[in-house]
């Protein structure tokens, strides 16, 4: 019996005799495609290192996309469904990429699939058409999204639909229809729902989509125990966009509550709280200088770029360039430099600048995100994929350069919530969701097994920071809700 931590892309062949889904299974180190019985039996592992595919008309092949290990490229494969004759239909290196599952046409000629171009500064994807005969691609239309997620035909092949983002990546994603060959887009609804996994009826009269409904809060602990934290903020918000603490003991936060996401300061009894930024951008992973005057922080309006505001919200100051997607600041102990992720050609990787602005130095030639300083400011922790596409943290020095730790973790962490090291420095935490729950897991520095510290079953874990003295411990817990939605007469 094959256990699971995650599932997706759930399809039957079409005469139910099967059902392919991707999966992570607990103990490999990344997803694969797999079968099994509808009606029960052993499960089957088709190809590795995928997880988003789509079945040809006939069932006899399947389209999937990967990372190939140890490049930066991306590409579209065919197999047959058993997993023999596997072919390299097309492929995209550095700053071009596949990204939505590959979307089989009813003829079986076409394969249609979201491209993006990390050299573009907004509005990155659109739909690419590929000839299954020979590989070659063709963008389906001049317009672009920042954020294209599901793309199926409609039963005719006069267009797809899809659901995308035009809001930097963050926002609310929209149904849209794009016609066949034409490529003229149109889009579909107008509300203020979050849409995802759509999926289609034969007829191609009617849509069922995801509808997900995010919230969660910030707690506030006594002491430096997450499982003693209490609520001090309450109803539906995007908290899980990021947290700090002030010297002074007040927190740093992003939330909705006004509309949009912007920063808010708040006590950490949860009185006081004050709107600091109200220019209606996109903001996630604030953090504080070490004397309490300013912080840094990522804003996106297509590209994701870091700002520097006072404490009191005023003179905000661009600090990059608006080449490249900058992301994940953290501050010295010191104050004087900034250490974040930035992708440029066609790579992430660790970039320092002073936190005044001006000349940028990369600290890593391989791909690296999410960074974290030590306290002492002499390491960086942070997060990286190996040539097997496994999560892996790695400690570095604060110069950059190789890594001088490396520490093996299980493919259900959230490789986008930051490793954070512990006050005392011994200790890098990580949230993963393996055990059921959303939970904090710490990883020692002089190594040995990683230890869970919290045991949440429901309203998880996203964000944690301790205070300057490491007494008191913030975090953000949250659920996702899911509602599936049905759309008619769409067309």
């Amino acid at each position: 019996r094959a256990i699971f931590d995650r599932y997706s892309h759930l399809k039957f062949l079409p005469d139910g005799s099967h059902v392919y889904f991707g999966g992570i299974k607990a103990g490999d180190r990344a997803g694969a495609i797999y079968k099994v019985p509808t009606l029960g039996g052993s499960f089957s592992k088709i190809v590795d290192n995928s997880g988003r595919f789509s079945l040809s008309p006939d069932s006899m092949q399947i389209a999937y996309g990967t990372w190939v290990s140890s490049t930066t490229e991306t590409a579209i494969f065919i197999a047959n469904t058993d997993g023999t004759g596997v072919r390299k239909l097309a492929s995209r290196d550095k700053n071009l990429y596949f990204d939505s599952e590959p979307a089989w046409s009813p003829d079986g000629k076409l394969i249609a699939v979201s491209v993006g171009d990390d050299n573009r500064v907004k509005f990155k994807q659109t739909i690419a058409i590929i000839q299954v005969s020979d590989g070659k691609l063709t963008e389906l239309s001049e317009r672009k999204w920042d954020i294209i997620e599901s793309v199926l035909w409609l039963p005719d092949m006069s267009g797809l639909i899809f659901n995308a983002d035009e809001n930097g990546g963050e926002g609310f994603r929209k149904i849209y229809e794009i016609s066949f060959p034409e490529g003229r887009s149109r889009q579909l609804t107008h509300d203020l729902t979050n849409y995802s996994k759509i999926t289609i009826t034969a007829d191609g009269k009617s849509l069922v989509a995801i509808d997900s409904d995010h919230s969660s809060s910030l707690w506030v602990s006594p002491n430096a125990d997450p499982n003693q934290a209490v609520q001090i903020t309450s109803g539906k918000d995007e908290l899980s966009r990021g947290i700090a603490w002030t010297p002074d003991n007040r927190i740093v936060y992003v939330s909705m509550s006004s509309g949009e996401t912007e920063l808010w300061i708040v006590d950490a009894d949860g009185s006081n709280s004050k709107q600091l930024t109200n220019d209606a951008r996109l903001k996630y992973s604030p953090v504080v200088s070490p004397d309490g005057k300013y912080i840094i922080y990522v804003t996106s309006k297509g590209s994701e770029n870091l700002w520097r505001v006072s404490i009191d919200g005023s003179s905000p100051t661009l600090l990059t360039d608006n080449s490249a997607d900058e992301s994940n600041p953290d501050i010295s102990p010191d104050g004087r430099s900034i250490i974040y992720s930035a992708w440029k050609l066609g790579k992430e990787n660790l970039w320092r600048m002073s936190s005044e602005g001006g000349a940028v130095s990369r600290l890593t030639e391989y791909t690296s995100n999410e960074p974290s300083i030590s306290p002492d400011g002499k390491f960086i922790a942070a997060f990286v994929r190996d040539k097997n596409n496994s999560n892996q943290i790695i400690v570095l020095p604060f110069e950059g350069g190789a890594a001088i730790k490396t520490f093996e973790l299980p493919a259900t962490v959230y490789v986008d919530m930051s490793p954070k090291w512990m006050p005392d420095g011994r200790g890098i935490t990580y949230v993963d969701n393996g055990t059921g729950g959303r939970n904090l897991w710490v990883q020692q520095i002089e190594g040995g097994g990683a230890t869970q510290i919290t045991s949440f079953k429901q309203n998880g874990i996203y964000r944690r920071d301790w205070s300057r003295d490491g007494k008191r411990i913030a975090i953000v817990r949250g659920e996702t809700a899911n509602d599936a939605v049905l759309i008619t007469d769409f067309r």
